[in-house]
């Protein structure tokens, strides 16, 4: 599923997919599911209905644009947060 939905939104195939944990979410009543996997490309096209943007970042550019207010990470509970911060490396501000 997790490989389907990412190829529908982005475009995108990955491989190496890895259950991470999951998380309550409390609007509406929902099951928050974290996977990382491997991008077999780079390109990246949304599909403009459930995605209205996607890129890649380095560890530096992710920085600078969670800095400057550019991109506005999830709050700091969450799992997708943690996701982030496990590949970064560190906190985020």
């Amino acid at each position: 599923a997790l490989r389907r939905e990412v190829l529908e939104e982005v475009s995108l195939p990955v491989t190496q997919i890895e259950y991470r944990g999951s998380q309550t979410w409390p609007f509406p009543a929902s099951l928050m599911l974290a996977y990382t996997a491997r991008a077999t490309s780079t390109q990246i096209e949304v599909d403009g209905i459930e995605v209205a943007d996607a890129r890649w970042f380095d560890r530096p550019g992710l920085r600078e644009a969670s800095s400057s207010g550019e991109v506005l990470l999830p709050g700091r509970a969450s799992i997708a947060r943690a996701l982030i911060e496990d590949w970064y490396g560190g906190t985020l501000p």
